[in-house]
């Protein structure tokens, strides 16, 4: 018996086909029955799909893909590869080192589109000066805090080590940080929220 069934990927060659037989065995070893499968390639779309952003908080933005009114099925995944979800729309939080979002959508027809899109970061780290630094640290956010759960760390470049930390109050957007107390090296300053790193920098302490 053949079925054909199509695979949510990208190929090189379009429409081709590839066989696969299923074979089933028995404790021996004899075979016992099957089936073949023919997998079809999908047909890269030459009719582009569209993502709209629109903002709906402070660093929060809801993409909607369009495709001219096609039948399809939608995958969303950030620039790390990371696996978003699936449909045709989804909630992301840009940061400044994962700010590109992409959609990959399957038509009912088989054929299949891919688009992606940058969206500017509001959230994170705005400024670290200086860079070289002798006492206080002056950080400046892209957007004041909105959680009882907000904190600038400061670690150890090469062990990891959190050396300092400082919790910072709703709606502080600038502030100093003093590091007097960290002898010489370079260190990572980073910001957290809700106990996820939303953005880090290098500084050097002299």
């Amino acid at each position: 018996m053949e079925k054909s069934v199509y695979i949510n990927g990208v190929s090189a060659y379009p429409n081709e086909k590839y066989t696969f037989d299923l074979i089933q065995k028995d404790e021996t070893g004899k075979i016992v029955g099957g089936e073949t499968f023919v997998v079809e390639a999908p047909i890269l779309s030459y009719k582009p799909i569209d993502i709209v952003p629109v903002e709906v908080g402070v660093g929060e933005y809801e993409l909607s893909a369009d495709w001219q009114g096609t039948d399809y099925s939608a995958r969303w995944t950030d620039r790390n590869g990371k696996d978003l979800g699936e449909g045709n729309k989804i909630t992301v939080n840009p940061t400044a080192k994962n700010n590109e979002f992409s959609v990959t959508a399957l038509s009912s027809q088989g054929e299949m589109v891919r688009e992606s899109i940058t969206l500017e970061s509001k959230t994170g780290l705005k400024s670290v000066a200086p860079t070289l630094v002798d006492d206080f640290i002056n950080v400046e956010l892209h957007s004041p805090v909105n959680s009882k759960n907000a904190v600038l760390q400061v670690s150890s470049l090469t062990q990891g080590t959190i050396l300092l930390n400082k919790a910072l109050p709703l709606d502080t957007k600038k502030m100093q940080f003093d590091v007097t107390s960290l002898p010489n090296g370079i260190y990572l300053l980073s910001y957290s929220v809700d106990g996820q790193i939303i953005d880090n920098k290098k500084f050097n302490k002299r």
